[in-house]
Formats: structure tokens, sequence, C-alpha cells
């Protein structure tokens, strides 16, 4: 039975005023922990650094203004695999013939922000094609795992495989088995190129 077609439905999230504010209070609120003086970052995170990145947030960030920015965006959600996946799908500006999608895929915790400005690529580069065989290996400890229909509907999916162990921090937690996997992944493209 053939899959279902996905239902991208538009995603403009709004953060209430109320919600900012909740959350500025909590931030000022921060209960410090005691560190010797001079510390920095020899015992974790350097507390003068984070009391001033706090600050930051509490009173400077203009989350609005960013969040106008995102909004600026052509930004939707789909579900797939039981997840809610966010996208940005902005489209060639005047193309002068057939258009191959980019898709620019970024692990967790971390943003489609970082490829912002792609969106604004000049139109006589949007021709280049570049395939990039793609490997991912899903830990079981990991925090998020993606379905398997989503990293072969964004990547060139060459290789899937799911360890025994490993969590979000494998190359720390098992590194030999890491190690293996990068090896077995690039093992093909060796060989052919040693060919």
């Amino acid at each position: 039975m053939p899959e279902a077609p996905l239902r991208p439905e538009p995603f403009t999230p709004r953060t209430s005023p109320a919600a900012l504010e909740d959350l500025r209070a909590r931030l000022r609120a921060t209960r410090w922990p005691d560190a010797p003086e001079d510390a920095g970052w020899s015992l974790g995170t350097d507390p003068a650094y984070l009391r001033e990145l706090v600050a930051y947030w509490a009173d400077e960030f203009d989350w609005p203004a960013r969040e106008a920015a995102l909004a600026r965006l052509p930004r939707f959600r789909v579900p797939l695999g039981g997840l809610g996946i966010h996208f940005v799908h902005a489209r060639a500006a005047a193309p002068a013939g057939p258009v191959l999608p980019l898709v620019l895929s970024h692990g967790w915790p971390d943003s489609f922000w970082r490829y912002s400005k792609v969106a604004a690529i000049p139109p006589a580069q949007h021709a280049r094609r570049v395939e990039v065989p793609s490997g991912f290996s899903r830990f079981p400890g990991d925090l998020v795992r993606p379905p398997r229909a989503w990293m072969e509907r964004t990547a060139n999916t060459v290789r899937v495989t799911d360890p025994a162990r490993g969590g979000h921090f494998a190359p720390f937690e098992e590194p030999e088995l890491y190690a293996e996997e990068l090896r077995a992944f690039f093992r093909p493209y060796r060989t052919a190129a040693a060919g």
C-alpha cells in the first residue's frame, strides 16, 4: 500500500508576552552557586560568563525582533514518523528552468537559522547540483532518533544503522563503536578512490 501523501501545515509560532516575561523573571531569579573566585571553566561553566549570558537573555535579547525575522521565512511542519518535522520551504526566485531542491538538514540541538542566508543565494547559482552521500547512526540512547522516512526524504541516504549501544554523545560514550560506524560508512568510498 503506498504511503499517504504528506500534508505540510503552515507553521508560525508566536510567543506570548506573558511567556517571555515569565522567562525573564525566572532568569533574573537564578540562584547562583558558590564558586571559588577566578575558577573560570575549571569546575564547569565559568560563573562570570554564565551570569553575563543570563543577564543578556533577561534584559537585552529582543525576542520579538528575532521572532519577526523568523516569520519572514516560509515555515511549515509535517508529521513524519511520529514527530512534527519543522522546515523552511524557500522557492527559487524566478527560475529559468527546472529547479532541483536543495535540502539542508541539521541535528539536535541546533536550528535551521544557521541556513537562513542560503535563501538569498543568487538565482544564477541555483542550477548547481551537489549530491552528498549521507549515513546515519541512530544510537539507542540518543535524545531524538530521527525516523528513517525523514532521512530518506531529506538526504541521499546510503546507510542507516541502529547500533546496540551509545547515545547523543556516542564519540565519548562508545568511541570504538562510533569509530567503526565511521569506517564502515567511508569504506566503499575509500575502496572506490583507491581502485
